[in-house]
C-alpha cells in the first residue's frame, strides 16, 4: 500500500455502489500530511475522505496525539480498526484500518444538514473502509 494514491482506493464501482457520484478531489490531509480523497455524493450533501497512510498506525490512537479520543475498536475484513471520535465533531464517524505496521487507511463521512443518526453514519463509513479495503486486497 505503500505507494497507493488515496483515490484509487475506491473503484468507480465501488463509489456508484455507496452512491458517491459527485466530484472527487484530492487535498493534503492536516491530520496525517499525506493526501486524502475527498468524494461527494451526488447531491453534495454529505462526502467521504479515503487516506492512505504510511507514517502511522493504530498504535497512534493510543499513545501520542490522539490518546484523549474516544475509541471504539473493530474489525474490518479481517483487519483491527477503530471508530474515533473528536470532540464536538458532529455530523460525521472516523473509522482508522490498521493494515500493516506503520500503515493504515483512514475514512471520514459525513456532512452539515444530514438527517442520519450517528450509528446511520458510522455503518455508512464501515461499507466504505470495507470497499476500500477490498481494493487494498485484490492489489496485494
Amino acid at each position: 500500500m505503500d505507494h497507493t494514491s488515496s483515490c484509487d482506493l475506491l473503484t468507480e464501482a465501488q463509489r456508484s455502489q455507496l452512491k458517491l457520484t459527485g466530484e472527487q478531489t484530492s487535498e493534503l490531509s492536516t491530520t496525517w500530511s499525506t493526501n486524502t480523497c475527498r468524494i461527494w455524493d451526488g447531491d453534495h450533501a454529505a462526502s467521504a475522505s479515503v487516506t492512505a497512510v504510511s507514517t502511522s498506525d493504530l498504535a497512534e490512537f493510543y499513545h501520542g496525539r490522539f490518546a484523549n479520543m474516544q475509541v471504539k475498536p473493530i474489525e474490518v475484513r479481517g483487519f483491527p480498526a477503530l471508530f474515533y471520535r473528536f470532540d464536538g465533531a458532529g455530523s460525521a464517524c472516523y473509522l482508522a484500518v490498521g493494515v500493516a505496521e506503520r500503515q493504515l487507511v483512514d475514512v471520514a463521512f459525513g456532512g452539515k444538514d444530514l438527517k442520519q443518526s450517528q450509528s446511520q453514519l458510522c455503518e455508512t463509513t464501515q461499507h466504505i473502509a470495507e470497499a476500500a479495503m477490498d481494493t487494498v486486497l485484490a492489489a496485494q
